[in-house]
């Protein structure tokens, strides 16, 4: 019904600004990568970033998921929740590690070795590299563009490791033994480290044909520091480094783009969704004695990844993309924005504690109890130690070490509720931006602005002191032309209206002249007439929508599809209902955050990937 209505609508919908963040889940996709193993070059300068630009950039038609981006056309949610338990999981493209990721496979790589100060000294070349997200994905890992920029980046960070660590002799010894600081090295030395360290990078033991192949950069001619930094240039600029190769598996049922995914390849499938790093010691030896591959010894592996703090920190990043709060630009500084505060502090500390009241109430509800996400959606608890924050809200903060106290009433409680997905960064709300996010973030419907909007149309209303911000938002987008759209989407910023733009509950609406001065004070209205699924509800306040929004478990669906694009880092297709239904059945009544978040990982999907068709 949403998805229809938002396609009449000429209003005010702002593209890309759905929350305290913003952001619209419009990807480009270029699609995958070559499979090739982009082998090395045979010499140990420019030719490395030949290799990966011939390797990592073409597009195959045996990687790419056929339209697997966020926004990439059609409507996501029509994928339905109904398992069929012979359906084929849906095309994967061939990922690139996504920033973090790349980060922190480099310092693993060096750092066991006493060699971080090669990674950090890298520091402006990284600074090449284009972020993720940059497509418009909501998750890092769903940007799946390559680049000229990144393969530039590429090749200036693996050069300018290689150098360091093979700059003197204790640098490469500590890199490649005391036989790596003889002149010549020896054959036998080189080719240990290449299969020791080739191994490390390619994060599974190199093959034969692969060993033979870096080989051929050892020359007795050439200084021994200089054939190590070939083959560290080279083995950085590999695709087996810089992507996630999962085609080394068993085919599934006899299909050849239906693969079982390798012991290695499962072991980094799982250290990269619940850590964003390369396997440790542990779960790699799990992989090589194939323990990995038995119910027991991967269950024993994920239960002791989810338990790790990395996991914790891992998942901070999946609510702060998904719920873009990482994307707000500060506060202003205007006289009618200092007028506003009205003595409280507006600066980059006190988002930060915004930030994290959201991340101790969702660890919360993860780790420290079994909640579920509708206990998230609709929880009273006051869980911020700020006292900035906590004045803000009218309350004492939590002393840090007692059980939480609770807001009372009907001014503030749940996840909609808070500071963070409530501050705009000035003094004026935007009651379609909030419904917006709303209807985007918590419920996930697809919205998106018509084509032919006219150009005063994403132009705020215009300012009036007569008027409360409802008001001049419910003329604004009156005209018929607009009303199909928006007679859905306003009342879910209006009923959060009782906050003002700092996030501060309120009853009244005190407009201000651009000069500071306090024009008017006027009454507002939150009451309104929402729609959760099929049934439409009267809601007085923000508590009452946090309850009814909960208890409608609409958002639990939301979850489900968001974590699924999270993990599987691309949208959910035909053939991938059963692991929305299991995410969903986890996270619901009957289960908990913790459940859900934890087994991902056991769904049969995680455990393999279908190529596109070759």
């Amino acid at each position: 019904m949403l998805a229809g209505a938002a396609a009449g609508c000429t209003g005010s919908i702002e593209p890309g600004a759905t929350g305290a963040g913003g952001g619209d889940a419009a990807s480009s996709g270029n699609g995958g990568p070559s499979n090739g193993s982009g082998g090395p070059g045979t010499g140990s300068g420019g030719s490395g970033a030949d290799a990966a630009v011939s390797g990592s950039s073409a597009t195959s038609s045996s990687t790419t998921a056929g339209g697997g981006n966020e926004g990439s056309g059609g409507d996501r949610t029509s994928v339905t929740f109904e398992c069929d338990p012979d359906a084929t999981p849906s095309v994967t493209p061939l990922t690139r590690l996504t920033r973090g990721q790349y980060e922190n496979s480099l310092r693993a790589l060096f750092e066991p070795l006493g060699l971080e100060s090669a990674v950090a000294g890298a520091e402006s070349a990284f600074d090449q590299l284009p972020p993720d997200g940059e497509n418009d994905s909501v998750y890092a890992g769903n940007d799946h563009r390559v680049t000229q920029r990144h393969v530039d980046a590429y090749f200036g960070i693996a050069n300018n490791i290689a150098s360091s660590v093979t700059g003197d002799r204790d640098s490469l010894e500590s890199l490649a033994g005391e036989c790596a600081g003889d002149d010549p090295p020896g054959e036998a030395c080189v080719q240990a480290f290449v299969a020791d360290f080739g191994e490390r990078v390619f994060r599974r033991p190199l093959e034969e044909g692969e060993i033979e192949r870096y080989l051929e950069l050892y020359d007795e001619s050439v200084p021994g520091a200089e054939v190590f930094r070939g083959i560290v240039l080279q083995l950085l600029m590999s695709p087996r480094f810089l992507y996630h190769f999962e085609i080394d598996g068993e085919e599934v049922d006899g299909n050849e783009d239906h693969l079982q995914l390798s012991a290695y390849e499962l072991a980094s499938r799982l250290a990269y969704h619940f850590w964003q790093a390369p396997p440790d010691a542990e779960l790699y030896a799990a992989a090589k004695d194939d323990s990995l591959m038995t119910d027991a010894g991967f269950e024993a592996q994920v239960e002791r990844l989810f338990a790790d703090d990395r996991t914790r920190a891992s998942l901070t990043r999946f609510w702060r993309e998904w719920y873009q709060l990482d994307g707000f630009a500060g506060f202003v500084d205007t006289p009618a924005f200092n007028a506003f505060l009205e003595g409280d502090s507006a600066d980059a500390d006190l988002y930060a504690d915004m930030l994290d009241e959201v991340d101790r109430l969702l660890d919360y509800y993860t780790f420290e109890t079994d909640g579920s996400y509708r206990d998230v959606l609709s929880s009273p608890l006051i869980v911020t130690p700020s006292e900035p924050l906590a004045a803000l809200y009218g309350v004492d903060p939590w002393d840090g070490t007692s059980n939480f106290p609770e807001f009372t009433g009907s001014e503030r409680s749940g996840l909609l509720t808070r500071a963070a997905l409530l501050v705009a960064g000035n003094e004026l709300t935007n009651p379609i931006k909030r419904g917006a996010f709303v209807l985007r973030s918590i419920l996930c419907e697809d919205l998106h602005p018509p084509s032919n909007l006219p150009a005063e149309a994403l132009a705020l209303p215009e300012a009036d002191a007569e008027l409360s911000t409802r008001k001049r938002f419910e003329l604004k987008t009156s005209p018929a032309a607009c009303s199909g759209c928006h007679a859905v989407l306003n009342p879910y910023g209006f009923v959060l209206e009782a906050y003002d733009a700092l996030g501060r509950y309120r009853t009244e609406e005190k407009i201000y002249s651009d000069t500071g001065e306090l024009e008017n004070t006027v009454p507002i209205d939150v009451a309104a007439e929402i729609i959760l699924g099929t049934e439409t509800s009267s809601v007085a306040n923000p508590v009452e929508f946090s309850e009814q929004l909960a208890a409608s478990g609409i958002a639990d669906d939301c979850f489900a599809r968001q974590y699924f694009r999270y993990t599987y880092r691309r949208d959910e297709a035909t053939g991938d209902s059963c692991a929305l239904a299991a995410i969903r059945d986890n996270v619901g009544p009957e289960g908990s955050l913790k459940q859900a978040l934890r087994d991902v990982a056991l769904s049969p999907s995680f455990r393999q990937r279908v190529i596109g068709p070759r």
